[in-house]
């Protein structure tokens, strides 16, 4: 977005990776976006998967490769950090 720099800030304890079978694995990440040139505003407080909700953020390997297969999407504002 022009006249915004935004940075995103994913504290590692926010990541959760946890395998189902060989296949399939459950993913959580939380990530807070931060607008550096215009004073550190606070401008998104995202979540890939939800949570204490499991399933809402899957990934398959295809091919040997892991992708995202299906997610759940949230903002929540002001920043918590939902994973401790």
């Amino acid at each position: 977005m022009l006249g915004h720099d935004w940075v995103s800030l994913t504290p590692i304890f926010t990541e959760s990776i946890k395998l189902l079978d060989r296949q399939t694995a459950e993913i959580y990440f939380q990530c807070i976006y931060f607008d550096v040139k215009n004073n550190d505003v606070l401008e998104s407080n995202a979540t890939f998967g939800l949570p204490d909700m499991p399933h809402t953020a899957l990934a398959a390997k295809i091919q040997g490769h892991w992708l995202f297969s299906f997610a759940e999407f949230s903002s929540i504002a002001p920043p918590t950090l939902d994973v401790y």
